[in-house]
This record gives C-alpha cells, structure tokens and sequence, in this order.
C-alpha cells in the first residue's frame, strides 16, 4: 500500500484485517506503447518503477516477479466504496 493519505474525502472505507475487498487491479505494462504487437519498454528503462523521490520498485525476473500491478479503486489505506444499485 502507498503512504497514508491525509487528504480522503468522498465515498472511502478505512480496509480492515480479516476483510475481503474487490479490487480494480491492473498491470503496468498495460500501459506500455505497442507497436506491430510488440510492447516497448519506455527509454532508460531499467526494470524498475520510480514513483515518487522515495518509492522505486525493481521488477525481479530471477525471483519470478516479472510485473507490477496496482489497484485503482485504492488510495493509501483506503478503498473507495462502489455504488451498488
């Protein structure tokens, strides 16, 4: 999960140990650029995301962690509650 957010505001349920969540979750090399159905990885790619000054994430193919996913339906320790109709 990311840092705590101190800015929440709208529809957001705190999550909970022992909850189960639905999740939106995707990967991150769904938004690389294709070309001819080969995906590029962006230039001085190093197999690492960096998403902040503080927060780089390596990839490690040795270990079998070939991606990153991540969740939009969350923010910090916060899940945003779906309508249900």
């Amino acid at each position: 999960m990311s840092k705590i957010d101190n800015d929440i505001s709208g529809d957001y349920e705190k999550l909970r140990i022992g909850f189960s969540y639905d999740m939106n979750i995707h990967t991150l090399k769904s938004t690389s650029l294709m070309i001819g159905g080969v995906k590029l990885a962006p230039v001085g790619y190093t197999g690492c995301y960096q998403f902040d000054s503080e927060t780089n994430i390596c990839l490690e193919p040795q270990k079998g962690i070939f991606d990153l996913y991540i969740a939009s339906n969350l923010k910090g320790h916060y899940i945003i509650n779906q309508r249900k109709n």
